[in-house]
């Protein structure tokens, strides 16, 4: 490992100490902030190659108006400089006397009085020249680096520029993806459009009516494909965000243009030039999850809300930590706190709303995270988006059938309660996940939420189609998030998994079970549950469980079952009655099955464990549950003979009329076995005798393929597979 960092390290050296960049400029932005009448704190940031020439101490900008006739210039002094490299903590960047690639941040600013109010300010920056490395212009090192901004302050006086509350990424590896999100924000609240355009230069360097031109572009170049990448570099044209999978290594230079509208007109346009450094790295980009860990990156919130979630951090490089270095939200008031430390950090996000919040645009959360990854780091900027509506609370939300501000498998236990209920239609109904008015039922459930919100369909009838809505808007919040939690005691009913067999070898088939019990016998008056499992997907092929519900002592087969695998190695599972009946019992309330990782090569415990129980009654009164939950140890030294103590065999195998079973001691009493196809289903089933050594089976009349024959003993479960030509 050492050997292969230090070649890394040094091949990134030798790409990026190349003296051809003998310039420093690798990115410019011109934003302004009115602070009344006509004066504006004017801003011009500034990006450069710490290994070109240093930054200047002043700017000078130029501000024109063509329709007034007028131009004059104004400095800006430097006010503030920050180092924005990427190197880790091993090495050092040009920026402090090191070798690799360092970039830094210079803002120059300062207070400017505009003479007269017009529609076409023009205030630009203008320097010779790019530098020679660039990859996509022709003879960049000839041509000036010009950015520039533009403002109507005659019918929109006091505006405020676009702002970029995030840092530019500057490098990217080749041959991955980058999503690369500037983190735009107005503060107006105008409306934003974003465009790429091409790269600019001028031939003059004093100020009024310049000769500015759009650059030359190399052969396979376009402005609006600037980075060679497979696919296509795109841009999202509300945010700014770019994806992009380049291909080439090399430095390309990409410029857009964010446009301002209020009220449908044009009021201000301002420019971000920068180049994007493609390099050769094997370190893979860190992300964010999504709200509480799913792939959901949206919110629906009601005015007065507070939300709380969790976001997660994570690499696909498991050697590498990563960890939250920024994030922003310009017009919520929000905090968030982290976990701690950890190898993958997590945040707590609180967010506060209240009617000033109310806006038909997203509120846009910004969090970035950061791997440690030598020689450079590697960056990554989500976007959340928070909507908050002026919403009525009586409104439905389709697929939220308990209204506890979520569809998730919760949902399933209310449509069970309320099954074949009848009320009014919803007006205007659909399973969109926007609140809809609606006429209240007047039936309710335990928790006093009308009939109404179970109905998520709209038709007037409650019935398994209620959970196409549900699934459908599965994660889906409006509002508060985890403002419910499930019922847990030190004495209650368990909840366990029980396998057919405690220890496992690899590519054993297994069955197992979730057997809901009480310490004193008898689960009682019981009509729903809801849970989650958790396991180690790697140790069980392809991560996949298939569930039966047929051995149930809760669920006949007209009642509702159904589960999502919400994640790798996680599955949301709701069952629930459809007659209005509470039914007793103990034992399985559902039975599933899996094949262990053949590939294990060690001795490991999978550890099955069960998550926020939910488990009702016919009225929605919930009992206390506590989660036991099970253990799988595999082993690799034992065979599936070992694991049950059953030897045998199948002949001939493949076969084409006839297939024989053969034991080599008895199997004891109660034993029989079964063959399913592929798909599962069953194809022949017989009862074995206790004496029986060879049992011949007639397969002529199957269908040519792969069968599963599964022996079943009082010792366990033994499963061994043919092939019928």
């Amino acid at each position: 490992m050492m050997k292969k960092i230090i070649l890394l390290i040094s091949l990134f050296i030798c790409t990026f100490s190349n003296p051809i960049f003998s310039t420093h400029i690798i990115g410019t932005a011109i934003n302004y902030r009115s602070v009344g009448g006509n004066d504006y704190i004017f801003t011009l940031s500034l990006y450069r190659d710490c290994s070109g020439i240093s930054a200047p101490q002043g700017v000078t900008l130029c501000f024109y108006s063509q329709s007034a006739g007028t131009n004059f210039t104004s400095s800006l002094p430097l006010v503030q400089q920050s180092n924005l490299s990427l190197n880790c903590g091993l090495l050092s960047s040009t920026c402090n006397g090191g070798q690799v690639l360092g970039i830094e941040k210079h803002v120059y600013s300062d207070t400017v009085t505009l003479p007269m109010n017009v529609s076409d300010w023009m205030i630009s920056w203008f320097e010779c020249c790019r530098n020679n490395a660039i990859s996509n212009l022709v003879n960049p090192g000839s041509q000036s680096m010009f950015t520039v901004s533009y403002l109507n302050n005659s019918i929109t006086p006091f505006n405020n520029s676009v702002l970029y509350t995030d840092e530019p990424v500057l490098i990217i590896g080749q041959n991955q993806t980058h999503v690369i999100n500037h983190a735009l924000h107005d503060p107006d609240g105008d409306s934003l459009h974003v465009e790429l355009m091409p790269a600019l230069s001028s031939t003059s360097s004093s100020c009024g009516m310049q000769s500015i031109d759009s650059l030359a572009y190399l052969p396979g170049f376009l402005y609006t494909q600037p980075i060679p990448s497979a696919p296509a570099m795109t841009l999202d044209p509300q945010t700014g965000e770019i994806t992009v999978s380049p291909t080439t290594l090399g430095s390309y230079v990409v410029r857009y243009r964010v446009y301002e509208y209020r009220n449908g007109v044009l009021i201000a346009s301002s420019d971000h030039d920068f180049q994007i450094i493609v390099v050769n790295t094997n370190n893979q980009v860190p992300d964010m999850s999504g709200i509480n860990s799913t792939s959901n990156y949206t919110l629906i919130a009601c005015a007065g809300d507070t939300l709380n979630f969790t976001l997660q951090s994570s690499d696909p490089d498991l050697a590498d930590s990563t960890s939250i270095e920024a994030h922003s939200l310009a017009t919520l008031p929000y905090t968030v706190t982290s976990s701690g430390p950890a190898q993958n950090e997590a945040v707590a996000v609180q967010i506060i709303t209240d009617s000033s919040s109310i806006s038909s645009f997203a509120h846009l959360l910004f969090v970035r995270t950061r791997d440690n990854a030598c020689p450079i780091n590697a960056v990554r900027t989500r976007m959340y988006k928070i909507y908050v509506n002026q919403c009525i609370t009586n409104d439905v939300w389709p697929g939220d059938a308990n209204s506890d501000l979520v569809a998730n498998m919760y949902d399933i236990l209310p449509i069970g309660i309320a099954y074949g209920a009848t009320g009014p239609m919803r007006t205007g109904a659909s399973i969109s996940w926007v609140a809809q008015a609606s006429v209240p039922w007047g039936q309710t459930l335990a928790s006093s939420i009308d009939y109404k919100h179970v109905d998520c369909d709209g038709n007037g009838v409650i019935d398994s189609l209620d959970y196409i809505a549900v699934s459908t808007n599965y994660g889906s919040t409006h509002a508060r998030i985890g403002d419910q939690t499930p019922i847990t005691a030190v004495n209650g009913h368990d909840l366990a998994v029980s396998f057919s067999n405690s220890l496992a070898a690899p590519g054993q088939y297994m069955t197992a079970s979730f057997d809901l019990s009480n310490v004193s016998g008898s689960v009682n008056d019981v009509y729903g549950i809801a849970f989650t499992l958790n396991f180690d997907a790697s140790l069980v092929q392809n991560g996949l469980l298939n569930f039966n519900q047929s051995n149930s002592w809760l669920l006949s087969s007209s009642d509702m079952f159904r589960n999502i695998a919400s994640s790798s190695g996680q599955y949301e599972i709701g069952l629930v009655r459809t007659n209005q009946q509470n039914v007793s019992g103990t034992g399985s309330i559902l039975d599933f099955n899996f094949i262990v990782e053949p590939s294990i090569n060690s001795i490991v415990a999978n550890n099955f464990y069960i998550s926020n129980i939910r488990l009702i009654d016919n009225v929605g009164n919930e009992f206390p549950v506590n989660a036991l939950g099970g253990v799988l140890t595999v082993d690799p030294q034992a065979s599936v003979e070992d694991v049950l103590g059953l030897k045998w065999s199948i002949t001939p195998n493949p076969a084409k009329d006839r297939l024989s079973i053969h034991f080599v001691e008895s199997i004891g009493e109660n034993s029989g076995f079964e063959i399913n196809d592929l798909q599962g289903r069953l194809v022949f089933k017989n009862t074995l005798d206790i004496h029986t050594l060879k049992k011949e089976i007639d397969i002529s009349s199957f269908e040519k393929g792969v069968y599963i024959i599964r022996i079943q003993t009082q010792k366990g479960l033994s499963t061994k597979t043919f092939v019928k030509l």
